[in-house]
């Protein structure tokens, strides 16, 4: 079995729409900005990685850089930004630079899309798409049809068949128009974004100018509340100065901006503000670094919609069918219109049959059929506290064959309580029961249990400090508790640390943070997995153990707080807390908590680690005030440093000279030139040269600067040269930086650096949510993999993916295998030997960080590890989930993915299905998925599964049921066209089953329930069970449309039979097709009896039924007019011109019977041809009634009468025991003449003829009709009164014998196939059986 089948189980042969919040939020954006922020990082570290191990120079990797980023602007001071964009930051660009970088750049607006108007996107929904385009092709055939209709009178079946088709395709493309408008307008609503005009500094002046004017190198100031027009640089701004990324990045958070050069990457520089975003705090100046498309927000709108939706499996399927029944109807239909066209030529019957052939294969009601189904399953979702976004997506998840699943609050309850602590290296247990109040346990002295241990303490104070969970106070009961929205661990620890706090200390979680203020932090974050502070401790604050070494005065001192993954922590301490001591952490004291860690994280519980470390109040001093500086000190030139590379530092009023001749860039090791300098070249310099004045507590100060100067303001910005006094005053010690190589405290980088002390473990328990383990095993024996991907260590993933089923039982892992095989040697366990596996993010990382030197060894990890029956991935990162997401996909997978975060968006929209949390998700997740959890769990995703599977289960009954009718609709079409029988069923009641009769047993399909192993199926292959398959087909069309069709031919033939139409009449009985047509004054003139022969009585070869006119010498009155003759001379020539088929053939028949009469040499067929003479005279009707045809009544019973002939020769109404065979025909009282005769003396039309052969006055011996006399006489010339003859059919009869047996037709195959609702419906023959 191939690797992908092994991964995706195959068998073997994300109420209304969430609306997107304000400010232009769009997840297509957001998506787009965190792939591209994904990006950076990646090509970040892939470069870096690449200059550590020499093989490219730093140079090189700038270039590499830049051109990954489109910018290195963020990383650029004031001299090299003026530099690279031709620039200068004080005057801004001179009006002719401003205009060649129009010319260069373009104006600054971003390419509008093709955004068509509201009508022109309403005509390609009504007028798009194939079925759509299939349905208007049948349509404007039915106008063509009537158009080109040569009847005298138009038959209006056509006009009303295109008319009720347009209408059909015009309502479903609003419907398609509405959906569609439903949407978001993702470029629509950047169109929005135009800022106002804003201040720009060129040629020295400041201009008021349009956005779309900006070019890059515009000095632009910044102010509250302004919508930036670009991508901005900022060169200066106030401290306080945020923006709103919401718009582009979905932080709800604002963002701090600063001027000072970064490293970063331009999504996360701080010193880079976007076009977009909102300025909400502080003002600033900046530099535009790019505009228009060039921008970040320009190229993550080009990305995302530039990015084709994918199209949902049902929606391939319903595309694969349409395709499949459209070459099935147009390979029949012009087929048949090809031969049709080679018999008889006639255009306008043979396009009327292709419409027929068309509209009997094309499912008209399959869009409503398929949107009811998902909108009745999208209802019963959110009754399953599932909300569907995409109706389609309902589908893709039922053929679901992967579920990437979050951990955290989706197998979990996310409500996490502190079910462990660890210290002194001791496990103690907390009480669950009342998290606020768990104050019972081992944490209080041996000798005095009232008393808690000092040990105990620090754990609790850096639980409740080291957190930003917040409270809230109920307004009416007075009540304290957690934000509900807070973070489920911070809120764990904080609940902990509550109840000890204020049996403690008295004091509450928020009033213990006042007395303890935080001084600086670095928040969590994916990468780092820590979280540092540093706090005030006050002296009244210390823990007993701490009192006791105090030996400083100081009010309060300075302390650092962390907390974080084990591992990580751990690599940050040097030494750690035991029974009141602080001892050096060796390797075995390492282990042993570490061996804590795996002991808590394998009964599932998360586990943070605590270390704190009390910084040296002499060197940390946070008791100072901080000092008041001058707006603005006078400016002086020592002229004695004027050759040296030196200035001169005011302290304490005290002028000392500090030499910069030595300063040297770590990057390069070269020597930096003096109007090169950064003001924190300068404090490290004072900081060797002043005793006591460390950088952190420099306060600088410098001519009409004041004291507003930062250290990374450059001495050319600033106008500092040899000599200039500078003045420097000590404040409180300023902690500061982002990350681990920027913090100014001891943080244990290096060997020789102090590290943080180890205080002990928060072990918190998230229990599985109840039912998770249950659908988890649904999802198993439905073939589906459950790949937990969690941000959680190893061993908890590991013990949770356990208590809920996604590791089994009896499942083990790689280094299970090697303990109990091979003494713990992983070398020598082999892939098959092993059928779970946890895969930590680090070790992921490896392996993608090798994948361009070793592509094959990166695909072969994917391999090895999707493939196995039990997957778990831990310790991951954003950017690894959407990796973990792509290698399934390619690997033939479809992916489901659950995901609450702004950063698992780009994860969610690559899914197959994104699924987003309803309670703890963002917006923006909730935005990017296709369906929504309202409750956070688990156990829905599998609901919607099933659901998913219903849905196909359904549609295939209900495309199997509406399949069923159309060979009942073309069967009648093909024998119409081969055989030459009257049209067993119209084009309009074809039209009537697909959109009336089907439809709502179609749509019944939609409520049926689930099939009893619905779940113990494996995931479809979409490539193989599609939803109509061969075997599909042939049950429809082959077992079940047979039935229906033999029901419906069974009731024609019976109805006709019944008005004297035995089977074997009907061959070729059409084939002039003017059986039953009236509306053409030829046909209905010249065709008016249909005559049909007993072969036993007539003998001439070849001879079955055919049309003649109206030949009856006689009279009748109707209307108030008598004497009005049945037949003229003007009908007898014009039957004599009419050399139609049916005409010509009636000729030669008449010429036929005539010499079996006895006229053969009189009556010649160029006689009854348009200016044939008898004995050189003109033929006119007088004369051949006279002469040959003799049908008066006087004359009918003569022996060489041909109608006499005529009339014994045909089929009989009786018996030869004088049974009366067909006592049921009607006789209806008149014809259609009054449609081609007209008075000679008005022009009136002459009112319609009452057949002359039912049963009147003067041939009631004679009937032909419904009603018979029970006398029979016989005259002296013979016995034709007894005869009964069932013709001549006139075609009053024959289109009201049509009629019924296309009623009988009609009805019968709806019976039929309403039956056949409980084949498609039962399981017994599900249609999973048949295929």
């Amino acid at each position: 079995m191939s690797e992908a089948t092994n991964l995706v189980n195959k068998p073997k042969t994300d109420d209304d729409e969430i609306e997107p919040q304000e400010r232009y939020s769009s997840s297509d954006v957001i998506a787009a900005a965190e792939e591209l922020k994904f990006k950076q990082a990646q090509d970040k570290q892939v470069i870096e990685d690449r200059v550590a191990q020499g093989k490219i120079s730093k140079k090189d990797a700038q270039k590499e850089l830049k051109k990954a980023y489109h910018t290195l602007a963020q990383t650029y001071d004031k001299e090299t930004l003026e530099k690279e964009y031709e620039t200068s930051l004080e005057n801004g660009l001179t009006n002719a630079k401003a205009a060649d970088n129009l010319i260069k750049y373009g104006p600054n607006e971003l390419t509008p899309p093709k955004h068509d108007p509201w009508w022109l996107r309403l005509i390609k929904s009504v007028f798009g798409g194939f079925f759509n385009i299939l349905l208007w092709i049948g349509s404007i055939l039915c106008f063509i049809a009537y158009g080109i209709d040569q009847s005298d009178i138009k038959d209006p079946t056509n006009l009303y068949l295109g008319t009720v088709l347009a209408v059909v395709v015009t309502l479903t493309g609003i419907f398609g128009y509405y959906q569609e408008s439903a949407s978001a307008d993702l470029m629509g609503s950047l169109s929005k974004m135009r800022p106002k005009n804003v201040i720009i500094t060129r040629d020295g002046k400041k201009v008021e100018a349009e956005p779309k004017d900006l070019v890059p190198g515009d000095i632009c100031e910044l102010s509250l509340g302004m919508a930036l027009p670009a991508d901005i640089r900022v060169i200066d701004c106030t401290p306080d100065m945020e923006v709103d990324n919401s718009s582009l990045t979905g932080e709800s958070e604002p963002q701090k901006r600063t001027w000072k050069p970064s490293d970063e990457t331009p999504a996360e520089a701080p010193n880079l503000c976007f076009f977009g975003t909102l300025v909400v705090n502080g003002k600033g100046t900046g530099l535009i670094i790019a505009t228009g498309d060039d921008t970040f927000m320009g190229r993550t709108a080009q990305l995302a919609s530039s990015t084709d939706g994918e199209e949902t499996p049902i929606a391939k399927e319903i595309k694969d069918f349409v395709l499949k029944v459209s070459v099935i109807a147009f390979v029949l239909g012009i087929t048949f219109f090809i031969i049709g066209m080679v018999e008889n030529g006639n255009l306008v019957a043979n396009v009327v049959f292709l419409i027929g052939i068309i509209v009997a294969n094309v499912p008209e009601g399959l869009l409503a059929t398929v949107t009811v189904s998902l909108t009745l399953t999208a209802r019963r979702m959110f009754d399953k506290n599932v909300r569907v976004k995409n109706l389609e997506s309902v589908e893709t998840l039922g053929s679901t064959s992967v579920i990437c699943s979050d951990k955290t609050g989706t197998l979990t309850t996310n409500v996490m309580t502190c079910q462990h602590v660890f210290y002194d290296l001791k496990e103690c247990e907390c009480d669950t029961d009342n998290p606020m109040q768990a104050i019972q346990g081992d944490f209080y002295k041996a000798d005095n249990d009232k008393i808690r241990n000092n040990d105990f303490l620090k754990l609790v104070r850096c639980g409740a400090l080291c957190n930003n969970a917040t409270f809230l106070k109920d307004e009416e009961t007075g009540r304290v508790s957690v934000d509900p929205t807070a973070n489920a661990t911070e809120a764990a620890m904080v609940k902990f640390s509550s109840g000890h706090c204020l049996g403690e200390y008295r004091t509450s979680i928020p009033e213990y943070r006042r007395k303890h203020k935080k001084l600086h932090e670095i928040p969590f974050n994916s990468k780092n997995k820590w979280q540092v502070s540093v706090h005030e401790l006050p002296k009244d604050m210390l823990v007993p153990s701490e009192q006791k070494i105090d030996d400083n005065d100081c009010e309060k001192r300075a302390l650092v707080q962390m907390k974080g993954a084990p591992e990580r922590i751990l690599a940050l301490c040097d030494r750690y807390l035991f029974e009141d001591e602080v001892i050096d952490l060796n390797d075995e004291t390492r282990q042993a908590i570490l061996d804590g860690v795996m002991s808590l994280g394998s009964r599932g519980e998360r586990v943070l680690a605590l270390a704190e470390l009390l910084l040296d109040p002499t060197v940390y001093d946070v008791n100072m005030p901080e000092p008041i500086m001058e707006a603005k000190y006078d400016y002086e030139i020592d002229e004695s440093c004027s050759s040296q590379d030196a200035v001169i530092v005011m302290y304490n009023d005290e002028k000392v000279k500090v030499s910069l001749d030595n300063i040297v860039d770590p990057d390069t090791n070269q020597r930096i030139p003096f109007d090169q300098l950064y003001i924190k070249n300068l404090m490290s310099a004072i900081e060797k040269e002043l005793d006591n004045l460390p950088v952190a507590t420099q306060r600088i100060g410098f001519s009409d600067k004041g004291g507003n100067v930062d250290a990374a303001n450059s001495f050319k910005e600033l106008g500092i040269k040899r000599g200039a006094l500078v003045h420097v005053v000590k404040g409180p010690y300023k902690f500061s930086g982002t990350k681990k190589e920027d913090v100014n405290w001891p943080f244990h980088r290096s060997e020789s650096e102090q590290g943080l002390v180890f205080i002990g473990l928060y072990a918190m328990i998230d229990p599985p949510r109840p039912g998770v383990p249950e659908a988890v095993g649904r999802c198993q024996s439905a073939g589906i993999k459950v790949v937990m991907v969690t941000g959680d260590h190893p061993v908890t993933a590991k013990a949770i993916a356990q208590k809920v089923g996604i590791i089994g039982p009896h499942s083990q892992t790689k280094e299970q295998v090697a303990q109990l095989k091979y003494d713990g040697n992983l070398d020598r366990v082999n892939d098959d030997e092993y059928d779970a596996i946890v895969v930590p993010g680090h070790l992921l990382q490896e392996k993608l960080d090798t994948e361009a030197e070793d592509p094959q060894g990166v695909a072969d990890f994917w391999n090895n590890a999707l493939n196995k029956d039990n997957v778990v991935f831990a310790r991951t990162s954003p950017q690894q989930k959407l990796l973990i997401v792509s290698a399934v996909q390619e690997r033939g997978g479809i992916v489901a993915v659950t995901g609450d975060g702004v950063n698992d968006s780009p994860a969610l929209k690559k899914a197959d299905i994104g699924v987003a949390m309803g309670i703890t998700g963002t917006e923006v997740a909730k935005e990017a998925a296709d369906m929504i959890l309202l409750d956070d769990n688990f156990a829905s995703i599998v609901n919607g599964v099933e659901e998913g599977r219903i849905i196909f289960d359904n549609l295939k009954k209900s495309i199997a049921y509406t399949l069923s009718s159309n060979i009942p609709e073309i069967a009648p079409f093909l024998l119409f066209q081969t055989a030459a029988i009257p049209l067993p069923l119209s084009t309009v009641m074809i039209l009537l089953v697909d959109l009336g009769t089907d439809l709502a047993p179609a749509i019944s399909m939609a409520y049926e329930g689930r099939e009893s192993d619905i779940m113990k199926r494996r995931p479809r292959d979409p490539a193989v069970n599609k939803l109509v398959t061969m075997r599909l087909i042939s049950f429809a069309y082959l077992q079940i449309g047979m039935l229906q069709a033999i029901a419906g031919f069974y009731a024609y033939f019976t109805v006709l039979n019944g008005f004297g139409f035995r089977p074997g009449h009907l061959i070729n009985l059409d084939r002039y097709r003017v059986f039953n047509d009236y509306l053409k004054e030829a046909k209905l003139r010249d065709a008016y009896y249909l005559w049909c022969f007993d072969p036993n009585e007539n003998t001439i070869a070849g001879s079955t039924c055919y049309y003649l006119p109206n030949m009856y010498d006689a009279e009748f009155t109707a209307g108030g007019l008598t004497n009005i003759p049945y037949y003229t001379d003007e009908e007898f020539q014009a039957w004599r011109a009419n050399n139609d088929d049916y005409a010509s053939d009636a000729k030669d028949f008449v010429v036929k019977m005539a010499a079996d009469v006895g006229y053969t040499d009189t009556l010649t067929r160029e006689m009854l041809n348009s200016g044939g003479q008898l004995n050189g005279v003109d033929l006119t009707w007088e004369l051949f009634e006279a002469t040959y045809w003799k049908s008066a009544p006087a004359l009918e019973t003569a022996d060489d009468s041909l109608f006499g002939r005529f009339s014994r020769d045909t089929w009989h109404a009786i018996s030869a025991q004088d049974v009366v065979l067909y006592p049921n025909r009607r006789c209806f009282e008149e014809d259609y003449s009054r449609n081609y005769r007209q008075n000679p003396n008005t022009g009136d039309d002459l009112p319609n003829v009452p057949p002359p052969f039912c049963n009147v006055a003067d041939y009631e011996f004679k009937p032909r009709t419904w009603r018979y006399s029970t006398e029979a006489q016989d005259n002296a010339n013979g016995a034709l009164n007894g005869l009964r003859s069932l013709f001549p059919m006139q075609t009053r009869t024959r289109v009201e014998s049509l009629a019924m047996s296309n009623s009988a037709y009609f009805i019968s195959i709806i019976v039929v196939q309403w039956a056949d609702l409980m084949i498609c419906k039962t399981r017994i023959r599900s249609l999973f059986e048949q295929g």
